[in-house]
């Protein structure tokens, strides 16, 4: 810089240089929180909080997460993307959102590593770098470990009217912040894929052919309204059942389905995935049948190269996995947490 005081540079390059090794040194915490916790299974829930007050969005991001949300977006307040300075402190009063500030960053940053640890999975946080101070809006959610950043440039043009070299110049400095940082960088919302789309998409980069999902209750059960949600068209809460998917072949063999004829329709129907359904928990009946199931596909040869998948109010997946399946899904599940991992567990082995 021509002209300028040889104090001053030096002192930039010293304040510059221990920003960014902040900023790696953050990257380290993630990349270590990450690989001990997992981040759950694609496509991730996105879910936008925006009270207002960052006490109350606290609150609202920390339900959502219990709920299933894998990803927190804090709505920024109406016109902060006007504002050609960043907000400091703390805020509790926003119009529409909440102010990104460092502080609320740092505060929703703690609230989901929290219950991040108690549910056993990375909760990622998102927030928002467009229209006036782009890269030192990222530059903060870089010093405090942030996951994503929607950061789009277009955004300050089209709805900002915002100066396009300005703010060009500005989204390349904050693109490359988050870059170093390991921040997801997404262009903005209306990008995202919708989840059906994202799972269709990742069949049809991998797979020449259909899935094919057999599906039933066993042993005495009779209860099939679980299993008919998640595979039926209709589907449940809001979503299509795996019959609406284009990249599944689906049969439902019903209720009060043997081990042995479930099988002897899977190597008839050659199944990728075995789905069973079990309501009835008497004397852990559901247990017994579950395992039994697993040893006879063992014997028959039928347990390598298909995903053994149940489900029921009292399952889990971890009690799946210590009775020989591949997942387990409880209470809450929806037909789209069923056909993501189906698609991602058969592609994986091929």
């Amino acid at each position: 810089m021509q002209g300028a005081d040889p104090a001053v540079l030096q002192l930039g390059r010293k304040l510059a240089n221990a920003g960014l090794d902040r900023i790696a040194a953050q990257r380290k915490v993630r990349d270590a929180y990450q690989q001990r916790l997992g981040c759950g299974v694609q496509p991730l829930r996105y879910v936008i909080v925006a009270s207002g007050n960052i006490y109350e969005d606290v609150v609202q991001a920390r339900v959502a997460a219990r709920q299933g949300a894998d990803i927190i977006a804090v709505i920024r307040s109406t016109g902060q993307s006007l504002l050609d300075y960043v907000p400091e402190g703390a805020t509790t009063e926003g119009f529409g959102g909440t102010f990104a500030t460092q502080d609320n960053f740092r505060l929703m940053r703690a609230a989901l590593d929290e219950v991040g640890e108690e549910l056993g999975r990375c909760i990622r946080l998102c927030n928002y770098a467009s229209g006036l101070c782009m890269p030192e809006i990222a530059c903060m959610g870089a010093f405090e470990r942030l996951d994503m950043m929607l950061n789009d440039a277009l955004y300050g043009i089209l709805f900002r009217d915002i100066n396009m070299r300005r703010t060009l110049c500005d989204q390349r400095v904050s693109r490359r912040l988050s870059a170093l940082a390991g921040l997801v960088i997404n262009t903005g919302e209306d990008n995202y894929l919708t989840t059906a789309d994202a799972i269709e998409a990742l069949w049809a980069e991998h797979m020449q052919r259909k899935i094919g999902i057999l599906g039933a209750c066993t042993g005495d059960d009779a209860h099939t309204v679980g299993i008919d949600a998640i595979l039926n068209v209709k589907g449940c809460h809001g979503e299509k059942g795996q019959e609406a998917y284009k990249c599944f072949e689906v049969k439902n063999l019903g209720a009060q389905v043997s081990n042995d004829t479930l099988l002897q329709a899977a190597r008839e129907f050659e199944a990728d995935a075995i789905l069973v359904s079990q309501v009835v928990t008497q004397k852990d009946c559901h247990r017994s049948n579950l395992a039994a199931l697993i040893d006879l596909a063992e014997a028959e040869g039928l347990r390598a190269g298909i995903t053994y998948v149940c489900g029921g109010p009292r399952l889990s997946h971890a009690i799946a996995l210590e009775l020989g399946s591949d997942a387990g899904f409880g209470a809450g599940t929806t037909p789209t947490d069923v056909a993501s991992f189906l698609v991602q567990a058969v592609v994986a082995g091929r």
